[in-house]
């Protein structure tokens, strides 16, 4: 049935079939438009109007012929943050109207609205609502002022204080349009006028003296107008601070984060609660993670109402504020919610010790907490054993192990306990030492200091009693330069006291190593056998040899210089140091009456006999009866001097032939002159019998040698 007639009385019931039979409801009788349901009006607009800011003007069509049906309607309204409706009385939409006007509404703020309609006689059912449609009222200087506070930070070393100024934007309900920024003032004593100046954002640093106090205001603005000014002041440094509150304490409760505290005596306007989430241990907080609530001065507690995260510490402050100047604050720590620390602590040894250690550990990072940490757990085991623990507090982060093993190897651990869970850090070993710390000096640095004392003490000793040491090591030794050896040879008579060899045969005090040899390419035979037979009885022993021509004082043998013995000199030469050379032949083969001996440079010493020609003896005489026929004429190697030309009357080996003299009977005269037979004698001044032939002897000079 798709149409209805109406004003007309009408009987209506309901049938129902089934196969077992039929059944049929009770009649009405009525007419039908007392029970009809009109279709939902439709909105048409929403406008508002510049004189009226906090009204809006709502305009629908109608779904019924009006001269039919009379309708009443039903408004509703909301404002887009909120889900409640608010109804409009009947009383002011009953007559068939087309149009509404909303009062009371708050500036700048969007609105839904919705209507319906029924019969105007109320009988009937009413329409479904409207779809709805939103409309925004128009703006208004704000009506409020903005929440503002402060953050001071140290004074500098110029009595300056960094105080940044932060405020929330005003409440869109208060607001009353689009904040473009806002203005601030500032007042202080060293201000002749206020300062006045713009920000476009919610917060400001600005440097203040410390020395002085200063009246903050700040204003929210739009494009209808200014707000009021919030005020806030900040006193000087000097200042004393007004009373804080007491007995402050967080906890959490319920999923929410409640914060509690006694009132000071002093009456105060307000507090300001102030929260942050903390970084690090003991640090304050960025200006941009500062959250603050104000509380009434009735209330001793609140809950915090910003966005609270478990595992984190927030550090919460209470300000009572003292009708605009804030007091001291009291501040305290907690979580929302504890957990188990995300990483454990880091063990190390800062010092070992032989039955012991002392071990210290890192502190975690804060953010890595996730809770107040009650204490320390130290597991320890050393190898083969069983573990051990201890607990320490919070506050230690070192602990000394003791009756442990010497030298024994131990695995260590710390674990970092909370209200909710503990985390075990990486272990780490350890060996204890073998040797207490200053063992090891005790025992050397005694020793040390006794072998000291000693060797100085020996010293001593030794200095005090260096004559008599030296006696024993080191006799002492005669000079060669002193020697009497110079004029004396055996059977050469009497010394004479008068003459110094080392005056009058070496000037300058220098010794040349020189050996006499004689050569005579006739007689070369004989001179081989002779001096065979000198090296045979030259020397019986090691106790009679002495270098000096048969002297028995020295204990190592000395041999003669001659082309024949070279090899054997080469030999001895590392073992013994020649004092004099021994020619042992005659003057062209004529037998000699005595050896003579010829100096050598040396430094081997002189013993005491040998100083003392009375106790010497004769020894490798060589007389006539042995046969030695020697060569008829002497010769010496002289040596040549640097840039000197070579002497044409010496051979290429550089050997010269001697110069013969005559001798005299004047031996006071001390040189040698020749006899009536032709025979020389040298010059050193040396009584020879006058019935033998004499060989020479030639000593050194700085520029060749001379006859002695």
């Amino acid at each position: 049935m798709t149409t209805m007639p109406v004003f007309v009385n009408m009987r209506i019931w309901v049938e129902a079939e089934n196969q077992l039979g039929k059944s049929t409801s009770e009649q009405l009788h009525l007419d039908p438009v007392d029970i009809v349901k009109p279709s939902a009006p439709e909105i048409e607009k929403i406008s508002s109007e510049k004189e009226f800011p906090n009204s809006l003007v709502v305009s629908w069509n109608l779904t019924l012929n009006p001269l039919l049906f009379k309708l009443k309607y039903n408004i509703r309204y909301r404002s887009a943050s909120s889900s409640e409706w608010t109804k409009v009385p009947l009383s002011e939409t009953g007559s068939s109207i087309k149009s509404f006007r909303l009062q009371d509404l708050k500036p700048y703020t969007e609105y839904r609205v919705s209507v319906r309609c029924i019969k105007e006689d109320g009988l009937g059912y009413w329409s479904d609502w409207s779809k709805e449609k939103s409309a925004t009222t128009p703006e208004v200087k704000p009506s409020g002022r903005p929440d503002l506070w402060r953050v001071i930070g140290p004074s500098d070393s110029d009595k300056n204080r960094r105080v940044t100024l932060i405020w929330k934007e005003p409440d869109p309900s208060v607001a009353n349009g689009k904040i473009l920024g806002y203005e601030v003032q500032i007042e202080g004593r060293h201000y002749p006028a206020a300062k006045r100046f713009t920000v476009n954002g919610t917060s400001v640093d600005y440097t203040l003296t410390e020395g002085a106090s200063y009246h903050i205001t700040i204003a929210a603005f739009n494009s209808k107008g200014q707000s009021p000014g919030a005020r806030l002041f900040i006193p000087a440094g000097s200042q004393k601070e007004l009373p804080s509150v007491e007995d402050l304490k967080a906890f959490p409760q319920d999923g929410k984060l409640w914060v509690e505290w006694k009132a000071p005596r002093k009456s105060e306007s307000e507090y300001v609660v102030e929260w942050c989430a903390m970084m690090e241990e003991g640090g304050g907080c960025s200006t941009e993670s500062i959250e603050w609530q104000r509380v009434s001065a009735l209330s001793i507690n609140t809950v915090l109402k910003g966005n609270i995260k478990p595992l984190k510490r927030y550090k919460i402050s209470v300000f009572p504020v003292y009708f605009g100047i804030p007091g001291a604050c009291r501040s305290v720590e907690e979580y929302l919610e504890q957990g188990s620390p995300t990483i454990g602590p880091t063990v190390r040894t800062r010092k070992k010790e032989r039955n012991g250690a002392l071990l210290e550990w890192n502190l975690i990072p804060l953010m890595s907490r996730n809770g107040f940490i009650r204490n320390y757990t130290i597991f320890y085991q050393a190898e083969g054993g069983v573990e051990e623990s201890i607990t320490v507090d919070y506050a230690n982060r070192q602990y000394t192990l003791t009756s442990l093993g010497i030298s024994a190897m131990y695995a260590v651990h710390v674990s970092a306990n909370t209200d909710a869970g503990s985390k075990n850090g990486s272990e780490f070993t350890f060996t204890t030492l073998k040797f207490a710390p200053g063992e090891i000096e005790a025992i050397v640095v005694p020793v040390c200091l006794g072998f000291l004392i000693t060797t100085v003490a020996t010293l001593l000793f030794c200095f005090n009693k260096r004559d008599l040491i030296k006696k024993h090591i080191w006799p002492q030794v005669p000079d060669p330069g002193n020697s009497r050896i110079a004029n004396w040879s055996p059977y050469s008579g009497p010394i004479r006291p008068n003459f110094s060899p080392k005056e009058q045969v070496y000037p300058e005090g220098i010794i040349t190593d020189f050996s006499v040899i004689n050569i005579e390419n006739d007689n070369i035979d004989d001179y081989n056998k002779a001096s065979d037979s000198l090296k045979k009885g030259k020397y019986t022993s090691e106790e009679h040899s002495s270098g000096i021509g048969g002297s028995s004082c020295m204990s190592s043998p000395r041999q003669s210089v001659s082309d024949s013995d070279e090899a054997d000199s080469a030999q001895t030469t590392s073992s013994t140091v020649q004092y004099s050379s021994v020619v042992a032949t005659g003057y062209r083969g004529q037998l000699p009456s005595a050896p003579v001996f010829a100096r050598s440079e040396s430094t081997q010493p002189l013993l005491d006999c040998e100083e003392r020609p009375e106790e010497q003896h004769l020894y490798g005489n060589l007389n006539s009866e042995q046969g030695v026929t020697r060569p008829s004429r002497l010769y010496f190697k002289r040596p040549r001097m640097i840039n000197e030309d070579a002497d044409p009357s010496c051979d290429s080996l550089g050997f010269c032939p001697a110069d013969e003299v005559t001798l005299q009977d004047s031996a006071a005269t001390g040189s040698s002159q020749p006899d009536s037979e032709g025979q020389t004698v040298p010059r050193n001044g040396i009584n020879a019998s006058p019935e033998r032939n004499e060989t020479k002897s030639y000593v050194p000079q700085q520029n060749g040698y001379r006859a002695q």
